[in-house]
């Protein structure tokens, strides 16, 4: 099921200046299409992806769980906004699973919330969830997403992982390249990076 086929924004002229609107995505970014249950946004850091996605989130009014950005990125009143919803979360994480989110990143935790947490029929955005996360623990959300899809979720995930961004039937998005364009997974510059290195250590750390 796909819920969020589109973004577009209503008019890219006298944006205000400074971050985000500055962010080249988002400064030549008019319209974006989503055509299957899962997508990922790939890049290196400071292309935009989180940024993208915190819009989205912000434009769907969607609950929060973990740490933001808030301090540093807004003020005045939609800091105040944004902040009231985070705590409120964070009370609720709490209250249910008897620790605030922020105080831990242990693997075990968050895959444990995701699996509380989603539900079928929903939309999640998720930022970089491979941070806490061993290799066989990115299985395992791999694993949750692709039932989740099956039961009608759609997900829309910035991440820089290879094995993350590997699920089959998904779209990747390549934040890397003005306009966003979608690339193959063996095309994506992490893949191409990791995938030789995890071959032949060596013969890259030698030129350190």
């Amino acid at each position: 099921m796909i819920y969020l086929e589109s973004l577009h924004f209503k008019s890219l002229d006298n944006l205000p200046a400074g971050f985000p609107f500055e962010v080249p995505v988002i400064e030549t970014l008019d319209e974006l299409h989503f055509t299957t249950p899962v997508t990922f946004l790939v890049g290196e850091n400071g292309s935009g992806k989180s940024t993208l996605l915190e819009t989205i989130a912000c434009g769907l009014r969607c609950p929060t769980i973990g740490s933001s950005d808030v301090e540093q990125t807004l003020s005045g009143y939609a800091r105040d906004l944004a902040t009231g919803a985070m705590q409120g979360q964070k009370n609720g994480l709490k209250r249910k699973y008897g620790e605030n989110p922020d105080a831990r990143s242990h693997g075990e935790w968050f895959i444990n919330v995701i699996k509380e947490r989603i539900h079928p029929g929903g939309l999640y955005l998720l930022d970089e969830p491979e941070t806490p996360l061993s290799p066989i623990h990115q299985l395992s959300l791999l694993s949750i997403i692709k039932q989740s899809v099956e039961d009608g979720s759609q997900f829309i995930i910035a991440t820089h992982s290879p094995i993350i961004m590997a699920l089959p039937g998904a779209t990747i998005l390549n934040f890397d390249q003005i306009p966003i364009c979608s690339i193959p997974w063996d095309e994506v510059e992490h893949v191409s990076i990791v995938r030789p290195f995890l071959n032949d250590p060596e013969r890259y750390l030698r030129h350190l």
